[in-house]
């Protein structure tokens, strides 16, 4: 009896096979984006966006009732008047320090950054400019602050508005490659829009950040929870090169990360946008879509 050789096994065939490196990036990258977006609810991005510019409004809403009450003076109650002498007062107040502290040009004029010559500031702007003229955004300006503290903020209302802040601890302790990534995230926040909603939040809490430490907390209760992991996305878009940002992620979380010149409270109303988040803004309770370094680096891994 003659015994029946089995059949060849075929070769298994990638699914991937035939494509372009460039159609296959963007296959990583629409996995990564259909990742975050189960684990971030558009809706709670928009409630978080929406309850910002809510409290952004609510010191002009109390002075347009006040107001109001003081102009129907002749038709209302004397105690009504008085009420709305104070709500004006109050709701002036209110606005005028919010901005006073909140602002994003009073918080970058409060982070003690200069503007002088550093040996690192040439491969900072070079990188930047690269970056910028690839990617159509408008180059920000540059503020270095003279401290050990490996970190980074943009600061600022628009694109237009935009200051990228560097502590000179970040220029000493990274590689080039590492350098480009953490830029690149901030730029990522710049084109994304991200500073709009920071600005609105640290205003709203422009007040608040004189008297509370939870006050940080609200800033980032305000923001998109997927802020930072989006960014991070499209900061390896503008590079190419996921491995620059994975390094600098892993470097930097185990660095000291807080600028020592900050005041109170302009640590409470920033905590929560530097590229390494400061300790103000953690807080123990899980948020969708708020990822760590480990869970950033692993969706970072996958492009």
């Amino acid at each position: 009896m003659t015994s029946t050789k089995p059949a060849p096994r075929q070769s298994h065939t990638r699914r991937s096979a035939g494509k372009s490196s460039v159609e296959r990036k963007a296959r990583r990258e629409e996995f990564v984006v259909r990742t975050l977006r189960p684990i971030t609810p558009p809706s709670l991005v928009v409630h978080r966006s929406f309850r910002a510019r809510v409290l952004f409004a609510l010191p002009f809403l109390v002075v347009a009732i006040g107001l109001l009450l003081v102009v129907l003076h002749s038709l209302l109650p004397l105690g009504l008047v008085i009420l709305g002498v104070v709500a004006l007062a109050g709701g002036a107040i209110w606005a005028s320090l919010n901005f006073l502290f909140g602002s994003p040009h009073r918080i970058l004029g409060r982070l003690n950054s200069i503007e002088d010559e550093h040996q690192g500031l040439e491969q900072l702007m070079n990188l930047l400019e690269g970056l910028c003229v690839e990617n159509g955004i408008s180059t920000p300006r540059v503020r270095l602050i003279t401290d050990r503290a490996v970190n980074a903020i943009v600061v600022g209302w628009n694109s237009n508005d935009a200051s990228l802040v560097v502590t000179t601890g970040l220029l000493a302790s990274c590689t080039r490659i590492e350098l480009e990534g953490v830029i690149a995230h901030e730029l990522a926040h710049v084109k994304r829009g991200d500073m709009r909603d920071a600005a609105f939040a640290s205003v709203a809490c422009g007040m608040i950040s004189l008297v509370t430490d939870r006050s940080a907390v609200l800033v980032k209760s305000l923001l998109s929870p997927s802020r930072e992991a989006n960014a991070d996305i499209g900061g390896v878009s503008m590079t190419r090169y996921p491995p620059g940002l994975i390094q600098a992620l892993l470097k930097i979380s185990g660095l000291h990360t807080r600028p020592e010149g900050l005041t109170p409270s302009v640590a409470r109303l920033s905590a929560a946008c530097w590229f390494q988040a400061l300790e103000e803004s953690s807080r123990s309770r899980v948020v969708a879509g708020d990822l760590g370094v480990p869970e950033r680096v692993g969706l970072l891994a996958e492009l």
